[in-house]
Order: structure tokens, then sequence, then C-alpha cells
């Protein structure tokens, strides 16, 4: 193909590219104006029919009931499950790199939902703020084990960072700007909490990168981190199974969807949690043979993360209609466990 003809092969599909640019736009300027016509139409008739004050105050309430919290509280909506990798630097930890990632994402790239009055659109939500009350009890949890294992390295005290952040991150969940024992006294809110938590986790990380703090990560270390969150899921399966065994032959069991998501975040939570642990303990687990045991424990959690349910269901444990969300979590979490006993049996046996 020589300059000429390609020339006037890029001048035809110009000027074709231009008409369609242009139909393009004559079709959207009509189907605008015609909207318009539309509103403007729709606009009078509502002018002309309200006459009155009241008539004005239920325009007001329909918008809100029916649009403000439900498209409100749609955009709201988010149950995050993303991973995460953490990155070491200077010798820091992965898991307190990870425990800071969760709590500043729930806190600041999401909106920390539990402790919204009325006023918020996504005060009727109750996955979306389960789900993060489990993320945040996973980090208590976690930090409050990390803390009995780590101390100053000039005293031999405990660290009084991880201290502070697990007592910060025990702190409930739901509370705004008044106290929940009585409304007419201020406190200090959830959030405001949880990011002094976040700063405490943030000092200590630099701090035992500046050989301040110490942290031995050993097989005896190890083993006591694991067990706090060994614990936790015990505890956990406690409360699931008490839940299923009262109410899973409920015609409707309304709190089973509670229950799921806070039982599903700390999940999540502990997932990433111990994927970045691993990191800071990969040693430990090739040295004591263990590393089997991890693996799949960790692919226990990962598979509970693919259950998505849209509609939550607490059935009965025999029925063949009703399935049981509830119950699966349990199931997984029991798997789990047992594969932790045993890395936690090896660790302390050596």
């Amino acid at each position: 193909m020589n300059i000429k003809s390609y020339n006037q092969l890029i001048n035809k599909y110009r000027k074709k590219a231009i008409t369609l640019f242009k139909s393009v736009k004559i079709k959207l300027r009509r189907w605008g104006h015609r909207w318009l016509k539309i509103a403007k139409s729709l606009f009078a008739r509502v002018r002309k029919r309200i006459t009155a004050w009241w008539q004005i105050a239920l325009m007001i309430i329909f918008c809100i009931i029916f649009l403000y919290y439900p498209f409100g509280g749609l955009l709201t909506h988010k149950i995050d499950i993303s991973s995460y990798q953490a990155k070491n630097q200077n010798d820091n930890l992965f898991v307190i790199d990870s425990l800071s990632y969760l709590i500043n994402r729930e806190l600041h790239h999401h909106i920390w939902t539990p402790n919204l009055p009325f006023l918020f659109p996504s005060y009727f939500l109750d996955n979306m703020p389960n789900f993060q009350m489990g993320i945040v009890s996973a980090a208590s949890h976690t930090t409050n084990g990390l803390a009995k294992v780590s101390y100053t390295a000039a005293s031999g005290k405990p660290s009084p960072y991880l201290e502070e952040a697990a007592k910060l991150l025990r702190y409930p969940p739901n509370i705004w700007l008044v106290s929940n024992q009585n409304s007419l006294l201020m406190a200090t809110s959830s959030n405001t909490q949880y990011k002094k938590a976040r700063r405490q986790l943030n000092n200590f990380n630099r701090e035992l990168a500046s050989g301040k703090i110490l942290l031995p990560r050993d097989a005896t270390n190890f083993a006591t981190i694991l067990s706090a969150i060994n614990r936790d899921l015990a505890q956990l399966i406690n409360a699931n199974s008490e839940h299923i065994r009262e109410h899973s032959t409920d015609w409707f069991d309304f709190k089973a969807d509670d229950v799921f998501y806070y039982a599903y975040g700390k999940l999540y939570a502990y997932l990433q949690i111990t994927r970045n642990l691993s990191n800071d303990f990969k040693d430990v687990l090739v040295k004591y043979d263990v590393y089997r045991q991890w693996t799949s424990f960790i692919s226990l959690l990962d598979q509970a993360m693919l259950i998505k349910p849209s509609v939550v269901r607490n059935g009965a444990l025999d029925s063949i209609f009703a399935p049981n969300h509830l119950a699966y979590l349990n199931n997984q979490v029991a798997q789990a466990t047992n594969y932790l006993n045993v890395i936690i049996y090896k660790l302390q046996a050596n």
C-alpha cells in the first residue's frame, strides 16, 4: 500500500468516525431534552398538588425512607475480603503491619459502621458492622498474644505499646459520641480508640526495628501467639454452636446473619494475620516440621471465605431444603483448630 492509498483510507475512517460521533451527540441531546421535559412536567404536577406544609413534610419523609436510607446504605455496604501481603521494612514484624493495615482500612478506606447513629444511612446495615467487629476482635486477641512475648531491651518488662494497643482494641465498637450507659454523658468514639491502637502498633514496629524492644522469633513465642488465636477460635465455635442449637429449628432466624458475618470477619482477619505471621516465623515452621499442618490450616481458613450467601440461613441440621451457613463455618474452623493444636503441641514439645 502506497502513501496516497494509506492517506485515503485514513480520511475515509476519519469521516466515518466524525459522522458516528455527530449521530451519537444528536441522539444524546434528544434523549436529554426528552428526560428534561419529563422531569419538568413531573415537577409541575407535584408543585400543583402540594398546597400545604404537611405535604412537603410527607415528601421529605418519603425521600428519606425510600431514597436516602436504601441507596445510602447500598453505597456504604462493603464486605472486603481482599488479600494483603505486608511489607517488611527494617526488620519489622509482618503481622504488626497486617494488623495496622486492617484497622486503617476499616476506619479510613471504608466507613466504620457499628457506631453510626440513625442520621446515617448505614444505621440499618447489620452485615457490614458485624464483619468489621469480627476483624477488630481478631486483631485484639492477636495483639494480646504478641504482647505476652515482647519486652523492652532496657528493663525486660512487657512492651507497653502492645499492651496499650490490645486494651484500646477491646473498647466497645458501637460508641459514637455518647456513652452506652448514660446517653447524657459524652464518650470517646470507637474510631478514636482504634486509631490510637493503630499508632501504638506502628510505634511498636518502629521501636522493634531500633532494637529498643525485643520479640525473639522462637518456637515458644510462636506457640504462645498461636494459643491466643486458638482460644479465640474455640470460643467462636462454641458461640456458633450455641446459636445453631437454640435457633436452627426456628421458622425465621433474624440473628443468623449477624452471627455469620461476625464469624466471617474474624476468620478473614485471622487468614490475613496468620499468612503474614508465617513470614515472621518461617524458620520455626521449617525447623519443627509443621509446615504441612500450617498450610492445611491456612487452606481451611481460605476455604471459609469462599462461601458468599445472598441470604444467610440457619436451617435445621437434618434439613434437605434449608442450608446452614453457620454450620459450614463451624466445620471449617473446627478442622483448622485441629491442625493448630497439632502445631502448638509440636512447638511446645521440642
